[in-house]
């Protein structure tokens, strides 16, 4: 950085007023730069600011130091085009006893394609306030060029984050997580070669009894932190009453999935033939010969089974499901903890600054839990933008035209374009990281089926993204029919918000 005075040996010049400037070479672009200056996340970093200010002429702003307000500015000028520009009027500081106003200049220059100059130059100084003056700029400058090289080494020094959910069950914490290693990340439960991991405990989660696994990067594979959201110990003390309440609601579903129905059908064939039996015994038909003792023993045998893996079954491996996955006032309070411990663990890898995406993992009945944690994240989150200078939108509206294209969208093509989208809207400031949804033996398949009381029901929870889905609905108009997009542009004011709704079809 090369700091200057525009008088020599601090030699007065207009009334004793002096300028200063000085310069910062930044290893980020000059728009990165830009961006990293007015959004409130970087205004707070290097000028101290409280929320963000509508970056126009005439708007008023505070310039802080350690001690508080240092003193108040005024743009005068934005200049968007290369090279950008704020000009700004700076009111004299209290402890300067004068009625004095100077100004300040702000230049971001483009040096190459990964550099910038930021230059700052402060004119109309009173000679006895060079030096205060210099030092509150020079530490700017250096708060800049922090940032932008923790933003370099970020850019070069890829992380991801894995979350696994584990499953319905008597589920013990790190045996799900332990089972994701072995099966993806070692060969014949054995590390690869070359392979290191190491595990700590989990930081994020509200569990002394979690931990995490660091696995390191290769050319081919970054860093990767791999976390579980553990949730067996939040659905306890279920009764047969909750389970036999919802499978009885499942019973008189219809239509039913094609693959669920045998087992539908079989669950029906038991209880008509338990039924029968039943009547059977109470109309007083006897058995005759061999058979006579075998009610007896049968029902020793069913009663042992029933004791020892049915009752165990029904209770700690269908109960999850059954509590969870039913809306009944007697789960609502389960339902809430897990996803608020699933969305908290979200909210606080996103807030780490440590992670390049994150992808969630979810085996039978976790990946219901992780949709929904997806699905409350995003909603908790999709507003935390920095209201960038210059959004682009032209890849998400490539994402809207695949879409409608064609009737069946390729999945393949689809997702090279929504993954370029996404990219450019982390480009546009969305803080958003979660890339991927993996779901293994997923009951989502039959979501229809599970979380709606009737394929109508689960339609309109679609269409009014109740139930959000990927590719997603679009909105149809009621007069023309035709379907479309809506999006809300970034803006710095509520009067500069507006609705780019794009007719689609």
């Amino acid at each position: 950085m090369s700091s200057t005075s525009d008088a020599k040996a601090g030699e007065s010049i207009s009334n004793n007023q002096i300028s200063w400037s000085g310069k910062k070479a930044v290893p980020i672009s000059s728009q990165d730069a830009w961006d990293l200056m007015w959004r409130p996340g970087g205004q707070s970093h290097w000028l101290g600011l409280q929320g963000h200010i509508e970056f126009k002429a005439g708007t008023r702003l505070a310039l802080t130091d350690e001690t508080g307000v240092w003193r108040i500015a005024q743009i005068k000028r934005v200049k968007k085009q290369e090279p950008k520009s704020v000009t700004m009027l700076i009111s004299a500081s209290a402890s300067w006893y004068l009625d004095h106003e100077t100004e300040v200049t702000i230049d971001i220059t483009r040096q190459d394609e990964s550099g910038s100059v930021i230059t700052i130059k402060e004119s109309g100084i009173p000679s006895g306030r060079y030096k205060e003056v210099q030092c509150y700029w020079n530490k700017r400058l250096n708060r800049l060029n922090d940032l932008a090289v923790r933003i370099r080494n970020r850019r070069k020094n890829v992380r991801q984050a894995v979350v696994v959910i584990h499953g319905i069950g008597e589920q013990q914490p790190g045996e799900t997580l332990k089972g994701l290693i072995n099966g993806v990340f070692n060969v014949n439960g054995k590390r690869r070669e070359g392979q290191k991991e190491w595990i700590k405990p989990d930081q994020y989660s509200n569990s002394y009894e979690l931990h995490r696994v660091t696995i390191k990067g290769t050319k081919d594979q970054p860093t990767t932190d791999i976390f579980e959201c553990y949730w067996a110990h939040i659905i306890r003390n279920t009764t047969l009453d909750q389970v036999s309440a919802w499978v009885w609601w499942l019973l008189f579903r219809w239509p039913v999935p094609k693959p669920i129905f045998p087992w539908w059908l079989l669950v029906w064939i038991l209880i008509l033939a338990v039924l029968v039996a039943a009547i059977t015994a109470l109309a007083g038909v006897k058995l005759v010969g061999w058979a006579f003792a075998l009610p007896p023993l049968v029902l020793a045998v069913l009663s042992w089974l029933w004791h020892y893996l049915g009752n165990p079954l029904a209770i700690n491996f269908i109960g999850d499901a059954a509590r969870y996955l039913r809306l009944h006032p007697a789960n609502i309070a389960h339902r809430q903890a897990i996803r608020e411990a699933g969305v908290s663990l979200i909210e606080k890898l996103h807030a780490s600054g440590r992670y390049d995406r994150i992808v969630l993992l979810g085996h039978s009945l976790g990946s219901v839990i992780a949709y929904d944690i997806i699905t409350h994240s995003w909603a908790r989150m999709h507003k935390k933008h920095d209201s960038p200078m210059s959004p682009h939108f032209k890849e998400v509206i490539a994402v809207e035209r695949e879409l409608t294209k064609q009737a069946s969208p390729n999945a393949l093509a689809f997702q090279d374009v929504q993954h370029t989208a996404w990219y450019r809207q982390r480009k546009n400031t969305q803080p958003w990281l979660i890339t991927d949804l993996v779901t293994v033996g997923s009951p989502l398949t039959y979501a229809d089926f599970l979380l709606a009381d009737s394929k109508t029901a689960f339609e309109y929870a679609k269409s009014e993204r109740i139930l959000p889905t990927c590719p997603p609905e679009p909105e149809r108009e009621k007069k023309s029919n035709h379907e479309k997009m809506t999006y809300r542009s970034y803006a710095l004011t509520e009067s500069r918000k507006c609705d780019d709704s794009r007719l689609v079809s």
